[in-house]
């Protein structure tokens, strides 16, 4: 089949928080997490310098304010205070209004050692981190409490949306996984979303997750399943409680069509939330086919030939924007000071307008320490 054309719909990249001395910036590093928190903050948390292994800063927090402009953002490191999570690689973390919720992560090199399963709670209007929810208490709680949360894991897939974050896949002491959970931070209490099927959406690490809250879905995109790298998409119906709902629709996967995003693992999404400024001038989003769509780029395209996941493969620079309910994709064109070069295993998040990226893995083995952000527009 015949490459694909980029798409005319264009966008644009940005390279952000020029490097510093060492105290200054987070420094190069893959398998953390950043997360935007409104009005203009982007949070950097955890990761890995030496391959699985963490980086020893117990409860570091770094921060970057995109309300400056680019020549002139920095990352600060802020002060912390409270019950910090364990150093980890392969978190999660996302923002449920003002308040971060880090999830899972691993402290040792093996996918089934040093999985962890409790919620840390960090207050961005106090900066102070708190256990949010205990394992260990949950279970000695008796009634099957260990059977109605979500197995520790690291490698896994997260988003926010409704008031609750979402949890998917991963990798746990048992193997990788394919279910769904959510997470509700008012009653600090787990709930079982229903399995997707597992011929169509099999068990995989290095997922990504994106949230569409006008279509009340999540989607989750590739991912490794333990022999290649995956190129499907799945939507989940948060309402209907329902993978892939409608037969004419839902993702291409569930309805027969081949998907066209390339293979890949470890890579960045988010929702396309409407052009910064369509034709004409119009304001925000207005206008444009490709609002509540999907934009990945980068990850892992081929593992390595000789350490799989254990070593740095094949990696892609590539940017595509799909139909999040549809699963139709098409690449994108991108312009601006060169973009990101490719990567995978690094973090990344929505913010407005587009996408932010940092660090990673390339395929030299290094890691990363560049900050980009991707502005979608025509």
């Amino acid at each position: 089949m015949a490459a694909a054309e980029p798409h005319a719909h264009a966008a644009t990249w940005q390279l952000l928080a020029a490097a510093g001395a060492a105290d200054t910036t987070p420094g190069p590093r893959s398998s953390h997490a950043v997360v935007f928190v409104a009005p203009s903050f982007v949070y950097l948390i955890a990761g890995e310098l030496s391959p699985r292994v963490p980086v020893d800063d117990q409860g570091a927090v770094w921060r970057l304010d995109l309300a400056q402009d680019a020549a002139s953002a920095k990352w600060e490191r802020v002060p912390t205070s409270g019950a910090a999570p364990p150093p980890s690689i392969a978190p999660t973390v996302v923002a449920v209004g003002t308040r971060l919720y880090l999830f899972g992560g691993r402290t040792a090199v093996d996918m089934q050692q040093g999985v962890l399963g409790d919620v840390y709670r960090l207050d961005t209007t106090t900066h102070t981190w708190s256990l949010a929810w205990s394992r260990a208490a949950a279970s000695s709680g008796g009634g099957g409490a260990a059977a109605d949360c979500p197995a520790p894991r690291s490698y896994h897939a997260a988003a926010s949306l409704g008031g609750k974050f979402f949890v998917f896949g991963g990798c746990g002491p048992s193997g990788r996984l394919n279910d769904l959970w959510a997470f509700d931070p008012q009653a600090a209490s787990w709930e079982r979303m229903p399995d997707p099927p597992r011929a169509s959406v099999p068990p995989r690490g290095g997922a990504a997750l994106a949230a569409l809250p006008a279509q009340k879905r999540l989607v989750v995109v590739g991912g490794f399943d333990g022999d290649k790298e995956r190129s499907d998409a799945h939507s989940f119906d948060v309402d209907a409680r329902a993978w892939c709902l409608d037969s004419g629709g839902g993702c291409a996967s569930c309805a027969g069509e081949a998907p066209t995003l390339p293979a890949r693992s470890v890579l960045g999404v988010a929702e396309h939330t409407g052009c910064a400024q369509s034709e004409g001038g119009a304001a925000a989003g207005a206008g444009c086919s490709h609002s509540s769509h999907v934009v990945a780029f980068g990850g892992e395209c081929d593992p390595s030939a000789t350490r799989s996941h254990d070593a740095a493969g094949r990696f892609l620079s590539d940017a595509w924007c799909g139909d999040g309910q549809k699963g139709a994709w098409h690449p994108l064109k991108t312009a601006g000071d060169g973009g990101p070069g490719p990567r995978g295993w690094f973090a990344s998040c929505a913010v407005p307008g587009g996408m932010l990226l940092h660090g990673g893995l390339d395929a030299s083995n290094a890691r990363l320490s560049d900050c980009w952000r991707l502005h979608l527009g025509h």
